[in-house]
């Protein structure tokens, strides 16, 4: 029985692939004491989480906002963060909006 077997070129696919990957991966490289733009996805009674492009979703105190930021906030809202900790003894990022504002307050 004879196959049809489609060649193409291996290197050009893997190139490519690379070059998304790395580009993907550039925008998400995220460190701890780095302000980032993350995204409101939950608002809960005391915290807010945020999705900042890591594995798992980081967390800002409510109490860390001004009455009138809560008032406006909503899920799917843009909010500049100050990364504190990648990760906390349960798995979460810490995220500050109060050490955000003091960082973006020295530039």
């Amino acid at each position: 029985m004879r196959q049809n077997i489609k060649a193409y070129n291996n290197d050009s696919s893997s190139n490519e692939f690379a070059t998304l990957l790395q580009t993907d991966l550039d925008k998400r490289v995220t460190a701890e004491s780095s302000l980032v733009n993350g995204i409101v996805s939950r608002i809960e009674e005391k915290i807010i989480l945020i999705d900042v492009g890591l594995k798992s979703e980081g967390v800002i105190n409510k109490s860390e906002l001004t009455s009138e930021e809560l008032e406006t906030l909503k899920v799917g809202q843009e909010l500049e963060v100050f990364i504190e900790r990648l990760e906390s003894k349960h798995g979460e990022v810490i995220l500050s909006r109060e050490k955000a504002k003091r960082v973006k307050s020295w530039n």
